[in-house]
């Protein structure tokens, strides 16, 4: 029986993503860009499991926690970079936390309180929505929902008609074929406009050109895409995998994808 996984995307859709049994699900997590009018910026939010924040300040951009506040009843947590410079801001939930990630001088208090306080959040154990407040002229432009698997490798599956255009351009795997072109919004945008090869639950594609920071010719190599009816996934197999080409290939076959 397959491993089913119901993840909630910040504009409050639902991925639904079927996988082999094995190996488990070890992590997930999203991420939201939103833009107002010209001159208001941009705000980019990461959503992941309780804890997420720590992570990021361990293993990623190491900060110490410097300020505790309250927004909207919820615990915000800013983390400045031990250098001094650049910060993390996380608002906690029950099952989720929303992250900011500031580069340069850290923000203040009222900065971060400001942000955060430009969306109405909702948390589930399916995943967090943030969805922008009444007046304040944000609208989501993109989102993506992010998987990973222990010895397989890793999935990013944009919502539907928000994911970038892939810049290399695709082959169906082990094939050749056209460049992509701009496909319904009915669709990820990362999916190329001509055939894949069958999947079970739909096609493949893989992206021309190899990883640069990836020697030989293996599986691992390349990127790939994955594409159903209701969804779609850009995957990247383990910088080492610990299985062979032929496992690796395989477990794309069973990916199956669909958005609510």
């Amino acid at each position: 029986m397959a491993q089913t996984l119901l993840l909630r995307a910040p504009s409050n859709a639902v991925l639904t993503v079927e996988l082999d049994p094995e190996p488990v699900v070890c992590t997930t997590a999203t991420d939201a860009r939103y833009a107002g009018a010209p001159g208001d910026g941009t705000y980019t939010l990461q959503m992941g499991s309780l804890g997420y924040q720590d992570i990021a300040n361990e293993a990623i951009l190491p900060a110490t926690i410097v300020d505790r506040f309250v927004v909207d009843g919820r615990e915000v947590r800013l983390a400045v970079g031990n250098e001094g410079v650049n910060a993390t801001a996380a608002l906690i939930d029950q099952w989720h936390e929303a992250m900011l990630v500031y580069t340069g001088p850290p923000p203040s208090r009222f900065h971060v309180y400001e942000a955060f306080s430009k969306f109405s959040f909702e948390d589930s154990p399916e995943g967090m929505a943030a969805i922008p407040r009444p007046g304040t002229g944000l609208q989501l432009m993109s989102e993506a929902v992010k998987i990973v698997v222990p010895d397989r490798g890793s999935l990013n599956a944009p919502g539907l008609g928000v994911g970038p255009s892939p810049s290399p351009s695709a082959t169906p795997t082990g094939s050749a074929g056209p460049s992509p072109t701009v496909v319904p919004t009915s669709r990820p945008t990362i999916v190329p406009s001509f055939t894949g090869l069958p999947t079970r639950h739909g096609e493949v594609w893989r992206i021309e050109g190899q990883l640069p920071d990836r020697p030989g010719n293996g599986a691992n190599t390349y990127i790939y895409i994955i594409g159903t009816p209701a969804g779609a996934a850009e995957v990247i197999f383990d910088a080492e995998p610990t299985v062979d080409d032929a496992t690796l290939l395989g477990w794309l076959d069973t990916i199956n994808l669909a958005w609510s």
